[in-house]
């Protein structure tokens, strides 16, 4: 399940990076926001995608609970 995990956090850093990236604006002030953007997305994103894959696994795939 943690490499799993990890494959999922690291597909989900990407797309949202990414994302916000192409949709930088103003030169290095726009990078700048977007980078700040980016960060808190993945932090809320990666909390919850946990949050749901904990449940999920734990739930489905926990031998003899």
């Amino acid at each position: 399940s943690g490499l799993m995990k990890s494959l999922v956090f690291g597909i989900l850093i990407a797309a949202v990076g990414c994302s916000q990236g192409l949709r930088a604006q103003k030169g290095a002030e726009g990078v700048g926001i977007a980078t700040m953007k980016t960060v808190v997305i993945c932090c809320v994103m990666i909390l919850l995608v946990d949050y749901v894959m904990g449940w999920f696994l734990m739930n489905f795939f926990v031998v003899g609970a």
